[in-house]
């Protein structure tokens, strides 16, 4: 199921057997909430921007790809 952070395992694809968790938990526990991803998002711009110059231009290239794909995401 992909979400802003990327996919996520859909329903029943994971073994929880042996492991005392609700259906309601694990479902809390694999939810993304995008407007808050969004901010996060935004405070990682934020913290980069603190290294300068100094920064490899690859994790900017990251930091945008990740922006662009939570965009895409419901």
């Amino acid at each position: 199921m992909p979400t802003p952070i990327g996919n996520l395992p859909a329903d029943g694809a994971l073994d929880t057997s042996g492991l005392q968790i609700s259906e309601e938990d694990l479902d809390v526990l694999l939810s993304v909430d995008p407007a808050a991803w969004q901010q996060e998002a935004d405070l990682i711009g934020e913290h980069l921007a603190t290294f300068g110059r100094r920064l490899p231009e690859q994790l900017w290239e990251e930091h945008d790809a990740l922006l662009e794909y939570s965009s895409m995401c419901p």
